[in-house]
């Protein structure tokens, strides 16, 4: 009878841990309708963002939630001005954010010089002024043309809204100070970086990790689906969801410098919506519940968290994700009773 409580207790406990996301409050407004908003969402972090657009004394501010690593807690200024804070020390501790506690816990990110350049078939600029940020983005593709193939490369500047965690100028969430290569529905090819204005070149795979064979797809909500039936091999297979329903499936391989964050297994959750499920067994990313199943036991807490379930292509069956523990936990109560 012991054991029987036991496995009772263990049971229960499991199911608590479901609850050690936060509750965050959610809203996408001015600060007036923002404080009034009732609207929450779940995960690691909450956050609070301040943007300040041109000519504009008011801020437009967002809340809401996002999963996956920090950097660190509290605020943080890009060099546009514009503000975002993390938090977890309790739930709902992003909703009464005032603009003292953003200025006494806020840090300025610091500044480095980027060198913007498009490379394309039309001939090169001889000089593009180079720019302050916070951070280089650059993108890279291979593409062919009537005069043959070629790369395409575009350089910039960090945007209004990226900070020191995911960039937003692709369908894929990764780290400041490191680069990865995709392959994904629509894109065949593509290197991103962020980072310093050399890591494009200084970064590199390593051609020692194993690859494994992922599936290739890309769904619109606003377009009939069709399976392209394509494969690509990479270190991860992924699924992005953008915020408006657009879905990617596909392979990455990465590199980052030592001292930040790198991909791993698991579901992250941008500021800007974008959702991503990450996994490594081959073709796990056929669809969300393949590649949630294929998850260490231990990111259970993080299955059945997003909307996407509502398009059909992708569905996740909400029930059936739940009935492994009651299911496994019931015959172990039988087998001792």
């Amino acid at each position: 009878m012991q054991a029987v409580g036991f496995l009772l207790l263990f049971y229960v406990l499991s199911f608590q841990s479901v609850d050690a996301l936060l509750t965050c409050s959610k809203c996408d407004l001015t600060p007036n309708e923002c404080y009034r908003s009732s609207s929450t969402c779940r995960g690691d972090y909450c956050y609070h963002a301040e943007y300040f657009y041109p000519n504009e004394n008011i801020p437009m501010i967002q809340k809401g939630c996002i999963l996956g690593d920090i950097p660190s807690e509290g605020c943080r200024i890009n060099h546009y001005g514009n503000v975002i804070c993390f938090c977890s020390d309790a739930d709902y501790c992003n909703t009464n954010v005032t603009e003292t506690s953003v200025t006494e816990t806020s840090t300025i990110l610091p500044l480095q010089t980027c060198r913007p350049e498009k490379v394309t078939t039309t001939p090169r600029v001889r000089w593009i002024r180079p720019c302050a940020g916070n951070y280089c983005s650059s993108l890279s593709s291979q593409a062919s043309s009537e005069e043959g193939n070629y790369t395409w490369t575009t350089k910039d500047c960090n945007k209004e809204n990226e900070f020191d965690i995911f960039p937003t100028f692709t369908v894929f969430n990764f780290y400041p100070n490191s680069c990865v290569w995709l392959e994904y529905g629509g894109q065949p090819n593509l290197k991103a970086c962020y980072g310093s204005n050399e890591l494009d070149s200084t970064l590199s795979i390593d051609s020692t990790i194993a690859k494994i064979q992922c599936e290739v797809d890309y769904f619109s909500p606003r377009l009939p689906y069709v399976k392209t039936g394509d494969y690509c091999t990479g270190q991860f297979c992924f699924i992005s969801a953008t915020s408006r329903g657009d879905v990617y499936r596909g392979c990455v391989s990465s590199a980052t410098l030592n001292t930040v964050s790198t991909l791993k297994i698991g579901y992250t959750r941008s500021y800007t919506g974008l959702e991503q499920w990450i996994c490594d067994q081959p073709d796990c990313n056929s669809d969300l519940k393949s590649a949630e199943n294929s998850w260490p036991p231990e990111l259970y807490l993080y299955r059945n968290l997003s909307n996407l379930r509502e398009f059909s292509v992708f569905y996740i069956n909400y029930a059936s994700g739940f009935s492994f523990f009651p299911s496994f936990f019931l015959v172990i109560i039988i087998f001792f009773l």
